[in-house]
């Protein structure tokens, strides 16, 4: 299996972190049975739940894409094949 690793320095890492979380929505605080409680996902896994998230979002655009033109390229073949109007 292959692995990408991202490695943020140290000096950069609480700017990227922060800035995905606002991008995305990051909550310091949930609601939990009507009450605010603090999350008890951190700002660091929750950035790294969203970058995974995204390169699976982009996998499974492309491999629609793909499935879907695949897909519509057999139906055109099928309709000109089965269907002779004139």
């Amino acid at each position: 299996m292959a692995t990408i690793t991202i490695t943020i320095p140290n000096p950069v890492a609480n700017r990227v972190i922060d800035s995905v979380c606002e991008r995305y929505g990051y909550e310091d605080t949930i609601e939990d049975d009507g009450n605010r409680i603090p999350n008890p996902i951190s700002k660091a896994q929750f950035a790294k739940q969203q970058l995974i998230g995204w390169v699976k979002d982009c996998v499974t655009y492309k491999e629609g894409n793909e499935a879907g033109n695949k897909a519509r390229q057999e139906a055109i073949a099928k309709v000109e094949a089965e269907i002779q109007l004139s």
